[in-house]
């Protein structure tokens, strides 16, 4: 049997663990940050400087380095599965909530809503990287791996801009794209529910 077919359920369960970080990960430091640019420059001399929002997105990317060292020093004492379940709850509640400042409120609004994001996303990319190597067997870890991780950013972090901007753009409901990452969500603890931890597994295995 070909080795992607092979290993189909950690494939699977590759998207359940990455999908709605890289998905939340582009609605926050690419989607918000040009929204935001753009609507500057429509409002004006009186609109804020457009490259403030730039800024503060270079600032908050800082708070992802050192969450990412948090998040992998955690999962390494309580469990990697727990800790991402957890984390994917917690970037589900705080999209619904850090949207609507980063979409429409002041520089400071706007840090406050990436940085509210920041946390949880850069503990689950910490974490992630090991998590996935570790639910893939010896034989086949890279070449199943690689194609997992490539075609899961593709689907889910590639199209989130897209979708996002899509759904701002022809909905009156503001909060469309919150909920298109919380779909991720959604299916990444359908996903992740039922497997069993893996930093105590062998990588020889």
């Amino acid at each position: 049997m070909h080795p992607l077919l092979a290993d189909w359920r950690p494939i699977v369960q590759t998207f359940g663990i990455v999908g709605m970080t890289n998905a939340a990960y582009y609605l926050v430091f690419t989607f918000a940050v040009e929204q935001r640019k753009a609507l500057e420059v429509l409002k004006g001399p009186a609109a804020q400087d457009a490259s403030t929002f730039q800024l503060v997105n270079t600032v908050v990317l800082f708070v992802v380095l050192f969450a990412k060292v948090l998040g992998g020093w955690l999962s390494d004492r309580v469990g990697r599965r727990k800790m991402m379940i957890a984390l994917t709850v917690a970037m589900m509640a705080s999209i619904y909530i850090a949207l609507p400042p980063m979409m429409t409120g002041s520089p400071t609004e706007f840090m406050l809503g990436q940085a509210l994001m920041a946390v949880p996303l850069g503990m689950a990319l910490g974490l992630q990287g090991a998590m996935v190597v570790e639910i893939f067997p010896l034989r086949t870890r890279v070449t199943s791996m690689s194609f997992a991780y490539s075609i899961t950013l593709a689907l889910a972090g590639g199209l989130a801009p897209l979708a996002a901007t899509y759904l701002h753009n022809n909905y009156v409901n503001q909060m469309l794209p919150a909920f298109y990452i919380m779909i991720y969500g959604a299916i990444g603890l359908a996903i992740m529910w039922p497997m069993k931890e893996t930093n105590s597994r062998s990588l020889d295995d």
